[in-house]
């Protein structure tokens, strides 16, 4: 059982590796494309901005309607320092993760990192099991909960044993042989055995407080077993409501951007004919950069869900074997 536990924590580690890993690649792929969506923004926004600047110089627009234009400009400027960040950090992590120093990665890697066109990784989970006891026993932390209620039921049944009497039978057996020019020239073999019974007298009292006390370390890890295997049923349960729930989601954020983009093909064209100011058409193309956003963020949330499955899954089977 002890083997068992420790089995059961080196596949932990390995499912929680292989979780972070795919986590920090997910959040470098979303912060890197998400910016790159930002990037256009911003100078879609300032576009805008100098355009109502110029209408309202020249009594085309009101001012009020320039400064909202420029504070959405630097609105979405601000948000640019935290993508950054995010995407430093990721890097950072998979440095980590691999056992690297950050900013000590090969120049292949570093420019494989930086692509801003790569999609970000989504798994599509169709044949995780309806019921989460399905998995109970692939997890990490309920095979090492398991293997150390044996341990304690191991451990109680020693010490109940103990309050027992005892019977040991010990012996010898000498074997002599006739030695070279010995007259008898007859070997000769003598056994004896001895009982021995041992009656817990005078340490009884200890030895039933140490079968108390092993009774009482049973009962807990029995409530830290059903414990784990609740918080195990949870677990699987809230990771399969947001991976379908994920799948949603992610369907309407690809259908609006889809929406926006032919309203922007329409949009172009409108202001190609002149049937459409500049502002209008600026317009459109910020609210396909928005959708785009709003698909890369889903598209991020529902990587952590496949992610979130694989943790309540402990690994899957693959790990078991």
């Amino acid at each position: 059982a002890n083997t068992q536990a420790a089995l059961a924590d080196l596949r932990g580690a390995q499912v929680a590796l292989a979780a972070d890993v795919a986590q920090a690649y997910v959040d470098l792929r979303a912060a890197n494309a998400s910016r790159a969506a930002l990037e256009r923004s911003v100078q879609t926004s300032d576009e805008l901005a100098r355009i109502l600047q110029v209408s309202a110089n020249a009594g085309f627009a009101s001012a009020a309607d320039a400064a909202d234009a420029r504070r959405l400009a630097e609105s979405t400027r601000t948000r640019l320092p935290g993508l950054i960040i995010e995407q430093r950090r990721a890097e950072n992590v998979l440095a980590v993760l691999r056992g690297r120093a950050p900013g000590t990665e090969e120049a292949a890697l570093n420019a494989a990192f930086a692509d801003t066109g790569a999609p970000i990784p989504h798994l599509n989970l169709t044949e995780a099991p309806a019921a989460p006891a399905d998995f109970l026993r692939l997890r990490p932390d309920v095979a090492r909960a398991e293997a150390q209620t044996i341990v304690a039921a191991s451990a109680l049944g020693v010490a109940r044993a103990d309050l027992f009497p005892r019977l040991n039978l010990t012996g010898t057996i000498n074997v002599t042989d006739a030695l070279i020019g010995n007259p008898s020239g007859a070997g000769l073999t003598v056994a004896n055995a001895t009982p021995f019974i041992s009656i817990p007298l005078f340490d009884w009292g200890q030895r039933f407080a140490v079968q108390r006390q092993r009774d009482a370390q049973f009962d807990q890890s029995l409530i830290q077993y059903r414990q784990v295997v609740t918080q195990a049923v949870a677990e699987a349960s809230n990771a399969l409501v947001a991976l379908d729930q994920g799948r949603l989601r992610l369907v309407s954020a690809r259908n609006a951007e889809e929406a926006a983009a032919i309203t922007a093909r329409g949009s172009r064209a409108a202001y190609d004919a002149g049937i459409q100011s500049l502002a209008d058409r600026l317009r459109a193309e910020q609210q396909l950069i928005d959708a785009e956003l709003a698909r890369i963020d889903t598209e991020a949330q529902a990587a952590r869900a496949a992610i979130a499955t694989y943790r309540a899954f402990g690994g899957g089977p693959a790990l078991q074997d």
